[in-house]
């Protein structure tokens, strides 16, 4: 029972380490390699995909160099399916289930396609989630098959980006709730209108131009104050990102919501307007230790874009 203990505390602390980001390759493989087959088993029994990968990856590369190490050994399929539907085993079954299924061949793919569209909604969202990463044309009637029986938010995410144009237009309105008035503008061609009020900021309007290739002076017909859009889109992104993690001030560049309008002037061909915003970024480091009040603040507010 001791053991048992141990091997516990050991593979949920190589699962915790596998799971940060900055994990250290060399002390995973150190911890890997002390394990036992029953133990690795256990490891790659895990719920958390980003443990499970890089757990996976090491195993890989130890086989590649030292024939001695071994996988462990699963059941076959059925098996395991059979285990999903009994009362006791459903959990460690649905787990395994999810492991395996990018490494099955596509025809166990499908068995366990059937038991997750089941009426248990995370067996359901955890299949949907899987095709946003890896789309299968030919399960696009099953989706939308199961969108319309339940209407869960992760099958309106699939429909809204495979289902044809006319499909998604019919059921605009419940997939707009379901999703946003983003996902589903963009699925229809650029010259479409647009409904301003449905969007939820600015950026998400700068995206849509980006992403459709609309003329960016076209901007001005849903704007009435381009400069000011963008100093509130660098405004709310600098207070956002420092205020979540809070650090000496290096700049706005680094935040999430002006790299991303930087992306979208590029795809515009808006370099001025990029050059504009690094200057203001440069302008406030500059001020930064200045001993006005909320001088960032100021810098970014009164500052004046120029699109040409």
């Amino acid at each position: 029972m001791e053991n048992l203990t141990n091997s516990i505390k050991l593979v949920s602390n190589v699962c915790n380490y596998a799971m940060q980001d900055d994990y250290d390759w060399h002390s995973l493989r150190s911890m890997v390699e002390s394990m036992s087959e029953d133990e690795l088993t256990m490891a790659l029994s895990t719920d958390s995909w980003k443990a499970f990968f890089a757990i996976n990856s090491v195993l890989r590369y130890i086989k590649k160099n030292e024939s001695e190490v071994s996988y462990p050994k699963y059941d076959p399929i059925t098996d395991t399916i059979r285990r999903f539907y009994t009362k006791g085993q459903r959990q460690k079954a649905r787990i395994e289930l999810r492991i395996r299924m990018p490494y099955l061949s596509y025809e166990e793919q499908l068995l366990v396609i059937d038991a997750m569209c089941s009426d248990t909604k995370k067996d359901r969202e955890w299949l949907c989630r899987y095709y946003r990463k890896n789309w299968d044309e030919e399960q696009l009637p099953r989706i939308i098959s199961m969108y319309e029986q339940y209407h869960d938010r992760e099958a309106a995410f699939l429909v809204v980006k495979h289902a044809p144009v006319e499909y998604v237009k019919k059921h605009e309105n419940e997939l707009i709730e379901l999703t946003s008035y983003l996902r589903v503008r963009l699925r229809y061609p650029a010259s479409a209108p647009i409904d301003r009020k449905l969007l939820d900021m600015d950026l998400d309007l700068l995206y849509l131009f980006a992403k459709q290739h609309i003329d960016f002076a076209e901007i001005t017909k849903y704007v009435k104050n381009v400069s000011q859009m963008f100093c509130g889109i660098i405004l709310d992104s600098y207070h956002s990102d420092y205020s979540l993690h809070p650090r000496k001030y290096e700049g706005f560049l680094c935040t999430t919501c002006v790299r991303r309008t930087i992306w979208c002037l590029s795809q515009l061909h808006q370099f001025d307007l990029i050059f504009q915003i690094i200057e203001l970024n440069n302008q406030t480091i500059l001020h930064a230790d200045d001993e006005t009040p909320h001088i960032i603040d100021i810098l970014i507010g009164n500052h004046v874009f120029y699109a040409k």
